[in-house]
């Protein structure tokens, strides 16, 4: 794992591999202000298109996976400057599109409504299943249960107890 510098005092995470290759460009950070959570980093480089000679923006998650036209990369532990390749996944738009809806829109992502009167239930899609991982008084312990479970689905490591 190694480290690369971005603009305005922050850095991707890459693997080994694929430093040679990136460290050879200037990368930018840039915070993407649409999404729901808070730290929506990303590693972008600047790109002169041979046939137009405008410049255009490529995401290092791409350069990377080098997914097709029509495919998106996705972060797993949902951190944008974490480019190791365990924590990207090459998918399409409407399968993120699908996991970014919320059966409630008052309710974080992987939370929804019990059937107790005010209690939250923190659930997961793995594969063809849903996973229950806990009944919470709270839609924040609940959320903290979903980005553990996803953080360690993503390969890395149990949470701290």
């Amino acid at each position: 794992m190694k480290e690369i510098p971005l603009t305005q005092g922050k850095v991707a995470i890459v693997d080994d591999e694929d430093y040679e290759h990136l460290s050879q460009f200037k990368w930018y950070a840039m915070r993407d202000k649409r999404l729901f959570f808070d730290d929506a980093w990303y590693a972008y480089r600047s790109l002169k298109n041979p046939v137009t000679g405008r410049f255009q923006s490529v995401q290092m998650q791409r350069e990377i996976m080098r997914p097709g036209s029509g495919d998106v990369v996705r972060f797993l532990n949902l951190d944008g400057l974490d480019n190791r390749r365990p924590n990207l996944v090459v998918t399409t738009r409407a399968k993120v599109n699908r996991d970014l809806r919320t059966p409630s829109r008052d309710l974080p992502r992987g939370v929804k409504r019990a059937h107790q009167k005010n209690r939250v239930v923190a659930t997961m899609s793995v594969g063809n299943r849903v996973v229950h991982l806990g009944t919470f008084d709270a839609p924040e312990d609940a959320s903290q249960a979903y980005l553990d479970a996803v953080k360690e689905l993503a390969g890395y490591g149990s949470p701290p107890a």
